[in-house]
């Protein structure tokens, strides 16, 4: 059983799925990134979370790093 189900998921911010989002939550490594070529959110490694919807890939690249 996935913690978030796959509708809320894919509904949270993109930006969220940036490159360099490892973040520390409460002693946990989090990190949103792609499963299959959807959106997933990881927790210590582990997937708890699944979207549906395709993620796009190359949303970035045309930004400037800063």
């Amino acid at each position: 059983m996935r913690a978030v189900p796959p509708f809320l998921v894919d509904r949270l911010p993109i930006d969220w799925w940036r490159p360099g989002n490892l973040h520390r939550v409460a002693g946990l490594e989090v990190h949103f990134c792609t499963e299959d070529h959807v959106r997933s959110i990881e927790v210590n490694g582990r997937v708890i979370a699944l979207g549906r919807q395709l993620f796009p890939y190359g949303l970035w690249d045309d930004q400037d790093d800063e």
